[in-house]
């Protein structure tokens, strides 16, 4: 069957994302930088805001032998208290997420609220498939340097999905990048659920921009490589090395 791409109508979508019910949902995240340990996040809306915040995780593998190289791999383990929380205010059209960054060894971290417009784009695809008991739709988008293939089910007529991923006709079931290092999968759904939402919005007067965080991040992932490599090698026997992989690389946002 011929496949048909649309770029979807920001004005229409924005109407939707104001005239529905509240909801709460649960997604499992999987990052390849976390091992591939699922992570549980709640989204929910009401009172045209949403918020994405973390529930719990499967720690993963510390450490994981490649049988065929004989390398180690040395999984991170970041504490719960720092993963990030994402508020959508949809009548401002603005994101604000609290993010943390380390530049030592991990052992201190530092909080960010950064602010950045709605700005994702996506294309509807003529593509229907089954996923548990949702018929769903396709559309596709590149976002901060991923490519990703999503599916939303219009059963449920919601325009806010997880993460930062909003504005499509109907509750993303699943997300997958194209790398496999990035997915999202709805656990369960309460639709219609109209409590109102207790996560406050942070004070925004230390707020900075999507572009100043990268810049943080990029070096301070700079100086947490140098520590990290420091504090390792000093437990190794000597002449021992260790060489890392190029961190950052399966980030859930690779550049801007």
């Amino acid at each position: 069957m011929k496949k048909t791409t649309l770029i979807l109508s920001l004005a229409i979508i924005s109407f939707i994302a104001f005239s529905q019910n509240g909801f709460k949902a649960e997604y499992k995240l999987i990052l390849a930088k976390n091992g591939y340990a699922p992570m549980y996040y709640e989204l929910s809306n009401s009172g045209g805001k949403s918020v994405f915040k973390f529930i719990k995780k499967d720690n993963p593998e510390r450490f994981v032998d490649d049988y065929e190289t004989g390398d180690l791999y040395i999984n991170p383990e970041t504490p719960d208290s720092i993963q990030p929380l994402i508020i959508t205010n949809f009548a401002q059209n603005k994101i604000i997420s609290i993010e943390y960054l380390t530049d030592d060894d991990g052992t201190t971290y530092k909080k960010y609220i950064v602010s950045e417009p709605i700005t994702i784009e996506w294309k509807l695809v003529n593509e229907t498939k089954q996923i548990d008991k949702y018929l769903c739709n396709k559309a596709i988008t590149k976002f901060r340097g991923r490519e990703y293939i999503v599916w939303y089910s219009k059963d449920i007529p919601v325009s806010i999905g997880p993460w930062k991923f909003h504005r499509l006709p109907g509750l993303i079931v699943e997300v997958i990048d194209l790398t496999n290092e990035v997915s999202m999968n709805l656990i369960n759904i309460k639709y219609p659920y109209n409590e109102d939402i207790k996560t406050k919005m942070p004070g925004l007067k230390n707020t900075i921009t999507i572009d100043n965080f990268f810049e943080l991040k990029y070096q301070a992932k700079n100086k947490s490589r140098e520590a990290f490599i420091s504090k390792v090698t000093s437990k190794l026997p000597r002449g021992a090395t260790i060489e890392l992989t190029e961190e950052g690389s399966n980030d859930i946002e690779k550049s801007l």
